[in-house]
């Protein structure tokens, strides 16, 4: 029996301890399994055993190898002595410490933070015979926790000096607000404004908005996201904002983080813009200066006011495909695009008369001004015009008159200074010969009294002839008869009619175009200017035996000139420029007082036209030709033919 008991306490010695080693395995591997560093050392601070965690941190490949070691041995240098003050105090006091934070140097000689709990370590019998220990590695979250903080310090130092306004609403309430808010609301604290409605801040015209926006928003709905709206300040005074929002969570429920940024300025400044700009606008649009810009670098339009398009024919959407070549005569471009390189180039304002191209083809002229600018980074020449075109008529028809009118007073001198001399020497003979009729009366000197009075006589008929031409002369363009159209044809029968007697008895051929041509004027006039070449040629044949004068009349560009030619005894070049001057005589020996060029001249500057002569000497006959205003042809057809007196 007693072996039987001795082998069955065998048995059960050898089953607790499989027990004890299945144990000491599970709890082993237990210890080892942990993620925390955990280790235990005896009452002489020498490391009994740690698990694996512990002994791959401190730089061990197995857990063995620390047993029997203390802090120094571990390679711990500045943190051993505070490791084992703690030990000492546990094991000396009994009482556990729980979550110290305590820093180590790892083998790397990187320093790591530890939050670490001991307590004392009994035997079976309660007796304190060492310490227990586990380690935390909370480093990463010691980073974690200390950029949280700076990261909570930006923040707040951006919510506190922002220079916007930063508001939390949540069930439509003011939850958060930064003091710029403050500052915007006038002067409202913190505390007056946290659990306050936020619609009551908002202007009544715009409140109804906001709301919508902010239950769309909380809503999760389409919400706009940047808008503006007003906002009342405590003081009354009304202000803009531009409010950007987002959906957030606080608190644990939904809410609205607002960004408000105070665009009162900005408003004024818009509204500013706005009347300035239609004041402008009244300006461009009103204004009788044509306004248009140019871009510098494409020549070509940007802008264009009514006054402009008037002024040119074009619509403004027209002129905006157009650019500087296109209004502006190619003559004058060339001189125009000089300019204006002048005017961006050293930023000076011009101003010139220029000639301008309208839409029917027609030109006008403008003064303009311009100035140079940039406007959305392009150089414009922005210019002014003024259309002078009336102005430059009035102009030319003042030069026109004051030409006329110093013609006239060099006429005027001419016909003084020839009358002076003309009427100078018949007064001498009467004056003369007064003297002489005076003596012969004393001596009773018949004869010589009939010879006094026949030179007196003589003379008083050349004074009264040459006045009777300076009447005629002054008759021209001062009695005018009404203005007609007549053929030429008429006109040169009418005057053939007047010098037939001259013409036949000097046996002279007179060759007359049929050209179609209508004259206009004063018929009588015209009649007389014929008349008198006519006479004229027929006077100076000299002893040609085929006498011959031709009547004729060419196209000229964009005038007819007509010709009387002769092949009479001709003008040499040196009396050439004398022969329409008034009592002009080539030949002194022949009839008449040498006024017949004159008058011509007069009748034909009175219509618009010029005269003038050619002869190549003398001998080689003479023609004279002269242009008519308002000449025109009857039919389209040039007709050659000619007909002969």
């Amino acid at each position: 029996m007693k072996e039987k008991k001795k082998d069955s306490d065998i048995t059960e010695r050898k089953r607790l301890e499989e027990a004890l080693r299945a144990s000491q395995q599970i709890v082993e591997g237990i210890i080892n399994a942990i993620p925390v560093r955990v280790f235990w050392k005896d009452e002489n601070l020498v490391y009994l055993g740690c698990n694996a965690v512990f002994a791959r941190d401190a730089g061990f490949a197995d857990p063995k190898d620390i047993i029997g070691k203390d802090d120094y041995q571990m390679g711990w240098r500045d943190q051993a002595e505070l490791y084992r003050g703690d030990d000492r105090q546990v094991i000396e006091s009994g009482n556990s410490k729980f979550l110290i934070e305590e820093p180590q140097t790892t083998p790397e000689g990187n320093t790591i933070t530890l939050l670490t709990s001991k307590v004392p370590l009994r035997s079976s019998e309660g007796k304190i015979i060492g310490v227990l220990g586990t380690y935390m590695d909370i480093t990463e979250r010691k980073w974690a926790e200390e950029a949280l903080r700076e990261s909570e310090k930006k923040y707040r130092l951006l919510i506190e000096t922002a220079n916007e306004s930063i508001v939390v609403a949540q069930d439509g309430l003011l939850k958060f607000v930064n003091p710029v808010s403050l500052v915007l609301l006038g002067g409202y604290s913190e505390e007056e404004l946290l659990g306050r409605p936020f619609p009551e801040f908002i202007h009544p015209d715009d409140r109804s908005m906001v709301v919508e926006n902010y239950r769309r928003r909380i809503a999760n709905e389409a919400a706009q996201p940047r808008y503006a709206f007003r906002v009342v300040a405590r003081d009354g005074i009304v202000k803009w904002v531009e409010i950007n929002a987002a959906l957030i969570e606080w608190q644990g429920k939904p809410a609205t983080l607002n960004f408000l940024t105070d665009i009162t300025e900005r408003k004024r400044a818009e509204q500013q813009l706005r009347e300035s700009e239609e004041k402008y606008k009244v300006l461009f649009e009103g204004s009788s200066l044509g306004i248009l810009a140019t871009d510098m670098e494409t020549k070509m339009f940007v802008f264009a006011n009514p006054s402009m398009c008037r002024m040119l024919g074009y619509s403004a959407a027209e002129l905006l495909q157009l650019g500087v070549s296109d209004i502006h005569p190619m003559d004058a471009l060339a001189e125009i695009m000089s300019e204006m390189e002048i005017q961006v180039r050293e930023g000076t304002s011009l101003i010139q008369e220029i000639s301008c191209l309208r839409k029917d083809g027609t030109v006008f002229f403008a003064d303009i001004g311009g100035a140079s600018t940039f406007v959305n980074g392009r150089r414009l020449a922005v210019g002014f015009f003024t259309d002078v075109t009336e102005r430059k008529r009035a102009e030319e028809e003042i030069g026109r008159k004051s030409k006329e009118l110093q013609e006239k007073n060099d006429e005027l001198n001419r016909i003084t200074y020839a009358v002076s001399h003309d009427l100078r020497s018949p007064l001498v003979t009467i004056q003369t010969f007064q003297e002489h009729l005076e003596q012969d009366l004393r001596n009773r000197d018949a004869a010589l009294v009939a010879k006094d009075l026949g030179y007196i006589r003589g003379a008083a008929d050349k004074m009264g002839r040459l006045l009777d031409e300076l009447r005629r002369l002054s008759r021209v363009g001062r009695i005018v008869n009404p203005s007609e159209e007549v053929p030429l044809q008429e006109i040169m029968k009418e005057a053939l009619d007047l010098v037939a007697g001259r013409i036949m008895a000097r046996g002279v051929r007179v060759d007359l175009t049929q050209e179609p041509v209508a004259l206009y004027g004063d018929r009588t006039r015209l009649v007389e200017v014929f008349q008198n070449l006519l006479d004229n040629a027929a006077k100076f044949m000299g002893d040609q035996p085929a006498p011959r004068v031709e009547i004729g009349v060419e196209q000229a560009g964009e005038e007819l000139v007509f010709h009387v030619r002769d092949n009479g005894i001709g003008i040499g070049p040196e009396v050439q420029p004398l022969v329409f001057g008034l009592f002009r005589k080539l030949d002194p020996g022949s009839e008449g007082e040498g006024i017949g060029l004159a008058l011509v001249r007069r009748i034909v500057e009175l219509h618009g036209g010029r005269i003038w002569v050619e002869s190549e000497g003398l001998g080689k006959g003479t023609t004279f030709r002269f242009t008519l205003a308002k000449t025109r042809r009857e039919q389209a057809e040039k007709a050659t033919s000619k007909s002969s007196l």
